[in-house]
């Protein structure tokens, strides 16, 4: 399959692929070239994309796929160890839920007195001393 087939048959943009290529995610033989120098993509590597898109999906990062993918292939996939690094993530993400729930509390406090009061005004006369 040429690239804008397997494009199309992933969901990821050519420049996506071509960038999954260059960080080592996607690796092509060197016979993967047609005569025209065109590279060749097997059904192998679709499979490849798909599963970095299903990965992707439930929140893991490129470097993390890479070594999940390696592990696997290797057959080093220890089921109790990637256990742990999703319940790491769901404690990072619970972590961030907070701040963003902290955050969303100090913008609803910042407007709550418009338009008798600027927080944000205030804020700027504050730390500028623009008045």
């Amino acid at each position: 399959m040429l690239i804008g087939i397997i494009a199309q048959e992933s969901g990821f943009s050519r420049d996506t692929i071509r960038y999954y290529e260059k960080i080592g995610l996607l690796r092509l033989p060197k016979r993967a070239r047609r005569e025209n120098n065109y590279k060749e993509y097997s059904p192998a590597i679709l499979s490849r994309l798909r599963a970095i898109k299903e990965l992707k999906k439930i929140g893991y990062t490129l470097a993390e796929i890479q070594q999940v993918i390696a592990s696997y292939e290797t057959g080093g996939m220890d089921c109790i160890a990637g256990k742990g690094q999703v319940l790491e993530k769901v404690r990072l993400i619970e972590e961030q839920i907070v701040q963003l729930q902290t955050l969303r509390l100090q913008l609803l406090e910042a407007v709550a007195d418009c338009p008798d009061h600027c927080k944000i005004a205030a804020i700027l006369d504050d730390t500028l001393m623009v008045r």
